[in-house]
């Protein structure tokens, strides 16, 4: 995660620096924030560490890679340079030196392979390429990817390139996202389609520095070495041949002095998990109204940084544009600089699917409401039952009313509105019907010379009571075989289907010990198929396969716990 950073000079500074004390970076604006001004850091995807000061007035400037110093505490210094730079070090780290490509997002840090004080004896030459060493490549302009190594000029007709001639090869285009001004009168390599033309006509997809680097080891005995790298990048890939980082660690001019690492600029800003401990500087400067006559110096050009163990280096050979001083004991007279840290949550996604209670049939019965039903082909049944005579064994309402879970029944005189009573002997079931929250549901049978009517009726209220199917065979004279039928409701899946836990359940009703007790289990979870052909069948597809990874999800029903 990355950390966005504003830096706030009520009174205005020099040379403003943070310290990522935890992973050991630090950055420093070597520029001046002035009265009111405020300084904003932050990494980009694609460009890296990113500055930009906005006034007092809500004006902004960005500031430019040259004035940007950022990387892994130690000697850092931006490409090209004059003169020589040695690799530095101390007992514990080896010698080693950052090289800060200005236009590029990574620095690269050449690492000496020797240790201790022979490292030391390493130096480092980075000079712009040199375009005369550069073979010319002959030039297919038919609109085909091209890749030109030359110097960016401009000139009335725009941005061209120049051969070591001063001779146009060809004009340029900028490209999507490719600022053409930032690499005027450098030498560059540009890829992008080359068109024909008088000059040729190119549209620039990429342009990259071009440097020529030199490693030198002149030890006190023993004889010298001088490792070239010509044309080579710096800080903006490490995949491609022309890369110092590719040639130097696996291309073959292998170095045998160093090894070399790109990293990128804006790791300075990470924050890592948990606390992280960051220091706050800038270069000791003199300001108006505070320094004292005849006796301050308004320096410029140079930052004087006061030291802080660990972190400050007071190594000064060559020149650099930072110099450590030693801090007084007395706290700092300064004014203070309100610094703001904003780095974004995140927190892991979830969402919550409800159902409603009432649904099809076929995604199971409501929660509390509907009843488990009857094994299979165990249905209730009462063999050779008789219709009258209250005192015979087989009477058919004192053995209902004595064995079943399911139907009371009982002798009336007449047949409400809403029902008709249904004669028996009948093969084919009929169903109890009416039944509500209000009143059971309720059949009622009829016979031949039979006084009154049989009331077969759920022993509870409610709509399940309509699932009771009555059949009652002839057995023999006056005798019936009748059977009470209930198979219940769906184990309830509905949350499940939601889910994408697998099809639809298939036919077999819910099964307890006691038929007609209410639903208050559902049915297990099914886990989503092993096999990937087993996923890809034609199916209902539930929030699992359809949400994005990452996010949890979960399943509810009125009156029912979530599943997730």
């Amino acid at each position: 995660m990355s950390a966005e950073v504003q830096l706030a000079a009520p009174q205005g500074v020099v040379g403003p620096t943070l310290v990522n004390v935890t992973l050991g970076w630090r950055v420093r604006l070597l520029t001046i924030l002035n009265i009111g001004e405020t300084a904003c850091l932050w990494r980009d995807p694609r460009l890296g560490l990113q500055a930009t000061i906005l006034s007092s007035d809500g004006e902004a400037r960005s500031v430019p890679g040259s004035e940007i110093l950022a990387g892994p505490i130690g000697a850092q210094v931006w490409v090209p340079f004059e003169g020589t730079w040695p690799l530095t070090g101390n007992d514990e780290d080896p010698a080693a030196l950052q090289l800060n490509n200005p236009l590029a997002p990574s620095l690269v840090r050449l690492r000496a392979r020797m240790a201790g004080a022979t490292a030391h004896a390493i130096a480092v030459t980075v000079t712009e390429s040199d375009l005369a060493a550069v073979s010319p490549e002959p030039i297919v302009a038919d609109g085909s990817p091209a890749r030109l190594v030359s110097r960016v000029r401009t000139d009335e007709q725009g941005f061209c390139l120049l051969d070591a001639n001063e001779a146009i090869i060809a004009c340029l285009r900028a490209g999507p996202e490719v600022d053409l001004a930032a690499y005027q009168d450098r030498v560059v390599a540009v890829t992008g389609a080359l068109h024909a033309g008088e000059p040729a006509l190119m549209i620039v997809h990429q342009i990259v520095y071009l440097f020529d680097v030199t490693l030198h080891f002149a030890p006190g005995e023993g004889d010298p070495l001088e490792e070239l790298y010509r044309g080579v990048t710096i800080g903006v890939g490490t995949a491609e041949p022309d890369s110092l980082v590719w040639q130097i660690n696996a291309g073959p001019r292998f170095s045998q002095l160093v090894k070399a690492e790109e990293l990128n600029k804006g790791t300075v800003l990470t924050l890592p998990q948990g606390q992280s401990e960051w220091i706050y500087g800038d270069c000791h400067s003199s300001r108006f109204n505070q320094a004292h006559f005849n006796a301050t110096r308004f320096a410029g050009g140079r930052c004087d940084d006061r030291g802080v163990f660990n972190i400050s280096r007071f190594a000064h050979a060559p020149p650099e544009p930072v110099a450590a001083v030693f801090a007084p004991a007395d706290p700092l007279p300064d004014p203070a600089v309100g610094v703001v840290f904003r780095w974004p949550s995140h927190q892991p996604g979830a969402f919550c699917v409800n159902l409603p209670a009432d649904l099809a049939a076929r995604f199971g019965g409501r929660f509390n409401k509907a009843r488990f039903g009857q094994k299979k082909d165990t249905p209730e049944l009462y063999e050779k039952a008789v219709t009258e005579s209250t005192d015979d064994p087989d009477y058919l309402i004192a053995r209902i009313n004595a064995n079943s879970t399911l139907v009371e029944a009982d002798v009336v005189m007449r047949v409400p509105l809403g029902w008709e009573a249904v004669t028996i002997p009948f093969r084919k079931p009929q169903f109890l019907t009416l039944g509500a929250e209000e009143a059971p549901a309720r059949l009622y049978l009829a016979e031949e010379g039979l006084d009154g009517f049989i009331k077969v009726e759920a022993n509870e209220n409610g709509a399940w009571g309509n699932e009771i199917a009555v059949s009652a065979r002839q057995s023999g004279p006056a005798m019936y075989d009748v059977a009470i039928i209930y198979q219940g409701s769906l184990f309830e899946n509905a949350r499940q289907v939601a889910l994408g836990k697998g099809p639809l359940p298939p036919a077999p009703r819910c099964q307890k010990e006691k038929a007609g007790s209410a639903a208050r289990q559902v049915a297990p979870d099914r886990d989503l198929p092993t096999l990937i052909q087993d996923l890809l069948q034609p199916g209902p597809v539930g929030v699992l396969q359809a949400k994005a990874a990452g996010v949890r999800a979960d399943i509810s029903r009125d009156h029912t716990e979530s599943i997730c």
